[in-house]
């Protein structure tokens, strides 16, 4: 049997007018119909909402009305009268319960909790002090949610329809002129009162196709309404809803938001209308519609077949046209090509120009192709290809020939591919290649892989995630042996170590060698008697010492390229420390502060000169006191602060001395500024401030300012 091909563009053209025309009217029958409904249904939603928020403000108003007349009974001269009697009070009480008959029952308890009387005369003596409504009502006014009948169930039976009564307990302090506490006032409203004022609600709406109205509680249970759902939990979602009663309602719902001194009791009120009822008049017009949709239809089918002719004849002659330019030129396949509208002419033309530009297209790719030939070998570069979905890489000749397989492209599934990676470089590769495809990032990762033979050699793979719409998508890169650069790596990795490694070696000599000059220069002051020679070879002592620590720190930092002050300063102060037992010695720096190796030894020099000129002189012998240095950073300036309380000096006291020389000549040298403040009697502050970051260096006799010389004037003898 011969199999019938494709439908031709004119009955296509037909059914399509036939079917727009039908679809049409569908769907303003649809459409209309929906908007008309969601209109409807959103004003008959609207409209019990908004019975919903009446009842439930006639609700709170109703609660907060009695709440304020309770308390107004509560402000009567009888019961503010401390030595109103029993009598007086339940007379009073009896009156206020007949005047509200919504109310079971009206007491007055004492400040102790005790019923002192009620409306009722049954309850003199109960104690109310652990209920709720009690010990709330001595401070303000309070109403309670439903609760069940205790006491009253016995003295008041059963309700009209046989349900247990249920009660809202409202009570107000109770004071005497003075403002003392008498009592507390309490009542209990019955929820028959709030069914009474929703079916008087449902009474003055009869002329609307109203179900039920129900109160809700706090936690969704029904405390008014139909007798079968009280106390039972009800779908609170408000709009067209299908109920478990198997009708469908428009349901409307407000929250209770407590009036005046009531603040609500977190209740709702629900109203709820029958939808059929509602909606009827939409179901009606839907029909209309839908009818007149159906005669357009058929109108539209029998127009739409005879336009249909009309535009196929030219698109048939374009399509004859295409399968001439599969083996001629486009102006010999569309040149003749007419047709009675433009686009069928221009449809002709662009077709023409598209198979002129594929042809041109596939001329420079199969150049663009040979560009890449080129480049691939230049740059001794392999490709691979990977499935995402399969997990299956191919590779071209290259690559293959790089991992000592024959020279030609080669398949592998990823078992075989993890096999050519080095193990130690396994799980990062793939972590790696598992990032880059969830991302969509570029793949780049170097690696030690396995030749065929088993030589181990370093590759670098570069790569893009190509995603697919209909699946996993692929990913493609190139491969390059970098064995050589990584052995280059490694061999000046090797030399840095060993530099390194011998200029800790020297900085670790050079310390022993400064240590062994301060232990012999020692030895030579203990035998001394001269005072001013022992002087000058302790202060030379202590700047061998300074040095010492200086190439100390520098041995212990990370990169020996640069000092953490605060590790310096801390052995400064340990150092010089017991210079002087009476004075005590604070150093601190920031965290983290680090300054260049050829700062930090001249820096060390200045601030162990002026340590211990503070240590030596800034106190007399025997006196006690303390000496600061701090280091801290701030906006690319690093400001180191050595400070006593010690006598000071006048302000024209000039420098002088060894140790001014070489406090200034080393302050120039690193480019610092330094600023003296002192006076008798207050101490001596002196502030050192220097670029944190080397600059060039001056050029031949010149140096930093200087705003105060005497840094060093103290010491003028050393």
């Amino acid at each position: 049997m011969q199999l019938r091909g494709p439908p031709s563009l004119r009955a296509l053209l037909a059914l399509s007018f036939a079917a727009v025309a039908l679809l049409a009217a569908a769907s303003a029958a649809m459409l209309g119909g929906a908007e008309l409904g969601r209109r409807l249904e959103q004003r008959e939603a609207e409209q019990v909402a908004g019975f919903a928020r009446q009842l439930a403000d006639t609700l709170d108003r109703g609660i907060d009305l009695r709440l304020r007349g309770l308390d107004a009974a509560g402000r009567l001269p009888t019961l503010r009268r401390p030595d109103a009697s029993p009598d007086e009070r339940r007379a009073v009480l009896s009156a206020l319960q007949q005047a509200n008959p919504e109310y079971a029952v009206v007491a007055f308890m004492a400040p102790d909790g005790r019923v002192a009387a009620d409306s009722r005369g049954a309850f003199a003596g109960a104690d109310a002090s652990e209920r709720e409504f009690f010990q709330v009502g001595r401070e303000r006014p309070y109403v309670g949610d439903v609760h069940d009948a205790i006491l009253l169930a016995r003295l008041m039976g059963e309700t009209a329809f046989g349900r247990p009564h249920r009660f809202l307990d409202l009570a107000v302090p109770v004071r005497a002129p003075g403002g003392e506490l008498l009592g507390v006032l309490g009542a209990h409203l019955s929820v028959e009162w709030a069914r009474e004022v929703k079916q008087s609600f449902a009474d003055m709406l009869g002329a609307v196709n109203l179900a039920d109205a129900l109160v809700l509680s706090s936690e969704g249970k029904v405390l008014v309404g139909a007798p079968a759902l009280e106390g039972q939990p009800v779908p609170t979602e408000p709009g067209l809803r299908r109920w478990p009663d198997g009708h469908t309602y428009i349901v409307g719902i407000a929250a209770s938001r407590g009036h005046g001194d009531f603040h609500g009791l977190g209740w709702r009120v629900m109203v709820r209308q029958d939808a059929a009822a509602a909606l009827a008049p939409l179901e009606r017009l839907r029909r209309r519609i839908l009818l007149w949709g159906l005669l357009a239809t058929a109108l539209a089918g029998g127009a739409g077949w005879v336009l249909a002719v009309a535009i196929a004849r030219p698109q048939e002659a374009l399509a004859a046209a295409a399968r001439r330019a599969e083996v001629g030129g486009a102006g010999e396949a569309f040149g003749d090509t007419t047709g009675w509208y433009r686009e069928a002419r221009e449809t002709a033309a662009s077709l023409a120009a598209m198979v002129a530009g594929m042809r041109r297209g596939e001329a420079a790719l199969r150049e663009g192709e040979g560009r890449l030939r080129v480049a691939l070998e230049a740059g001794g570069l392999g490709t691979w290809e990977t499935d995402l979905g399969t997990g299956r890489s191919r590779w071209d000749a290259r690559l293959a020939a790089m991992l000592g397989l024959p020279s030609e492209p080669v398949e592998v599934d990823g078992e075989r591919l993890i096999g050519f990676i080095h193990p130690d470089d396994r799980g990062r590769v793939a972590r790696e290649f598992a990032a880059a495809t969830r991302s969509g990032a570029p793949y780049a990762s170097e690696f030690r892989g396995l030749t065929a033979a088993g030589e181990t050699r370093w590759f670098a793979s570069r790569g893009l995630v190509l995603p697919a719409e209909d699946g996993a998508g692929r990913a493609i890169g190139v491969v390059r042996d970098v064995t050589e650069r990584k052995r280059r790596e490694e061999a000046l990795r090797e030399a840095l170590a060993a530099r390194e490694l011998l200029q800790r070696e020297a900085d670790h000599r050079i310390k022993n060698s400064l240590q062994l000059v301060g232990s012999l220069l020692r030895m030579h002051r203990s035998r001394m008697e001269d005072r001013e020679a022992v002087a000058a070879l302790g202060d030379a002592i202590g700047r061998v010492d300074a040095v010492a620590q200086a190439h100390l720190a520098l041995q212990q930092s990370h990169d020996l390229r640069t000092v953490d002050l605060g590790q310096m300063v801390r052995q400064l102060c340990a150092r010089f420390g017991q210079l002087n037992p009476h004075v005590s010695s604070r150093c601190g720096a920031e965290g983290g502060l680090e300054l260049d190796a050829e700062r930090a030894i001249p820096l060390c020099l200045v601030v162990g000169e002026l340590l211990t000129n503070a240590l030596r002189h800034a106190y007399p012998p025997g006196a006690t006191g303390s000496v600061s240095v701090d280091a801290m950073a701030a906006d690319g300036v690093l400001t180191v602060t050595v400070a006593d309380r010690g006598a000071g000096m006048a302000a024209e006291a000039g420098p002088s001395g060894l140790g001014s020389t070489v406090v200034r000549a080393l302050s120039r040298q690193i480019g610092a500024e330094v600023a003296t403040r002192s006076a008798p009697g207050q101490g001596t502050t002196v502030t050192l401030r220097l670029p944190l970051h080397a600059a060039a260096p001056p050029a031949q006799g010149s140096g930093c300012a200087e705003t105060d010389t005497s840094a060093d004037a103290r010491a003028s003898g050393a």
